[in-house]
């Protein structure tokens, strides 16, 4: 039995697909054929059942996923602790939400380059409550995680910086008149909020319905500059973060409305699994994440 054998386990097991696991790792196709193949005659069992295009885990593959997680975790760890010490390198899986990648997470990799630059930093983007699975699934590093409420107790903290919300407008706005308004004021708005499974959204849909408001109508969008564009040309109002309209707002492209009572307790957390291990390369990208800030 090879690591690698487990690696395309692994992502077969990700993907469900033996195609998308070789376009991942590099491998042609019949190559991950064939280590499947030798693993299976290691074990002397079946890990995966073909049942016309599509692929299962077996019981024997179901048990095997946990231990082979386990053994990459220790197999990363070992390699860390024998590299030299002088040079922190190798691959770092980062998950952002796409509104922190456009505004703030170009300082931190710039200064990872020239701090450390070999370091592989690999960054998925996500909705707001995709990243439990990927941490628990070891698909990624480390997180970072917008929210209001508290983190699950299997994640661990390593940093938490408080964020503030606006509604946002553009000055052209029928409502930018107003010093200070009602909420029932945004009753026949035309709103443009990101996507319902994001945090803060499903925080200004619970703020609108304890108001008691009926937007006339709700575009629902998944790119924080879309939204940002369409609310500067006077398409409707927004709830958005305010690291990622900071420069609009002091610009004056876009307007905060002021009236609206919000429970500023969002933050901003980077986490990772409680059983995962620190490697040199996430401790240097805490540390410059800790001096850039958000």
């Amino acid at each position: 039995m090879e690591i690698r054998q487990l690696q395309t386990f692994l992502s077969i097991v990700k993907h469900m697909n033996f195609t998308r696991a070789a376009d991942e790792l590099g491998y042609a196709q019949s190559t991950v054929t064939t280590q499947i193949k030798n693993l299976e005659d290691y074990y002397g069992v079946q890990l995966f059942e073909r049942i016309g295009r599509n692929i299962y885990l077996t019981e024997q593959g179901l048990s095997l996923v946990p231990l082979a997680e386990e053994m990459m975790i220790l197999y990363e760890k070992a390699n860390a602790m024998i590299s030299s010490k002088n040079q922190i390198a190798g691959e770092l899986k980062v998950a952002t939400p796409e509104s922190l990648c456009i505004k703030w997470f170009p300082k931190v990799y710039k200064k990872l380059a020239m701090k450390h630059p070999a370091i592989k930093l690999d960054i998925i983007t996500f909705n707001c409550y995709d990243y439990e699975s990927l941490l628990r699934k070891n698909i990624i590093d480390l997180a970072f995680v917008i929210h209001y409420e508290n983190i699950e107790d299997e994640f661990e903290i390593l940093g938490t910086w408080d964020l503030n919300m606006h509604v946002l407008i553009s000055p052209n706005h029928v409502l930018s008149d107003k010093v200070k308004i009602d909420p029932k004021d945004l009753d026949d708005q035309r709103l443009v909020l990101t996507e319902k499974d994001c945090c803060y959204r499903n925080y200004f849909d619970t703020l609108l319905d304890k108001y008691n408001v009926c937007p006339k109508e709700v575009l629902s969008l998944t790119n924080i500059h879309v939204i940002k564009e369409l609310v500067m040309s006077g398409y409707g109002i927004a709830f958005l973060p305010e690291f990622a309209v900071s420069d609009e707002i002091n610009d004056e492209r876009l307007v905060v409305l002021k009236g609206i009572e919000i429970d500023n307790q969002f933050k901003t957390s980077l986490i990772c699994h409680k059983e995962k291990w620190i490697t040199p390369r996430m401790r240097a990208f805490i540390d410059i994440v800790k001096e850039v800030s958000v």
